[in-house]
């Protein structure tokens, strides 16, 4: 296990979110992109509990890595950290391509559940997350402006993309609201607004795992 680490000072890290990797993933090549590209396995990730601290404004530097975790984590203006309580991320890789699903990620202000894909030989990501306050931090309409968050791009030139979710077009509404696949559609009705939202992602992964599990048997 390891702590996810946003901020360098010691503080954060002895404060930050544990992190658990599960990881079976086999591949031939010459080159780690080779490698990559022909891929098979999984990964699953399981974070605890811990407090992210944020860089100082005058030391953040643009980047879609940063773009993405400010969006993830509303109201961030208001504090220098935001308090995880748990985390959960599953990718199941097939021939180079890893289908992401399910993310969760419950914070003190947020739930956030989201689907998507990449490419290893590609490179191309498409990963989506729609976020939902709880109730208890009684965040407003206006202040959770962009409720859907979609990480797109190249791994070498990843662009974040956000947006309210009532302003989605078709497509984009579909993925956001579970559309991507059917299995999708059934776990982000039942996780956004979860309270147990990081317990029902593990159980839907290892549900997931299982079953990928049994159709790699000859």
């Amino acid at each position: 296990g390891g702590r996810l680490v946003v901020a360098e000072a010691q503080e954060s890290r002895q404060s930050a979110p544990t992190v658990n990797l599960e990881v079976d993933l086999r591949g031939e090549g010459r080159s780690l992109h080779e490698i990559a590209a022909s891929s098979s396995g999984y990964a699953l990730v399981v974070a605890g509990p811990g407090r992210i601290q944020f860089r100082p404004e005058a030391e953040r530097r643009e980047s879609a890595m940063r773009e993405l975790v400010e969006a993830l984590t509303p109201l961030r203006t208001m504090s220098d950290h935001t308090v995880v309580e748990c985390g959960i991320a599953l990718a199941l890789v097939s021939g180079g391509e890893a289908e992401v699903e399910p993310i969760a990620v419950r914070t003190e202000k947020v739930n956030v559940t989201g689907v998507g894909w990449i490419d290893f030989a590609t490179e191309e990501i498409d990963l989506s997350w729609r976020l939902k306050e709880r109730r208890v931090t009684r965040i407003s309409t206006g202040e959770l402006v962009n409720s859907y968050v979609k990480l797109g791009g190249t791994l070498a030139s990843p662009s974040v993309e956000l947006k309210p979710l009532e302003a989605l077009t078709s497509v984009a509404a579909a993925v956001a609201t579970g559309g991507l696949t059917t299995v999708s559609k059934g776990v982000w009705d039942r996780l956004t607004a979860d309270r147990k939202v990081c317990s029902r992602a593990l159980e839907e992964a290892r549900q997931r795992l299982r079953n990928h599990d049994s159709s790699a048997l000859p």
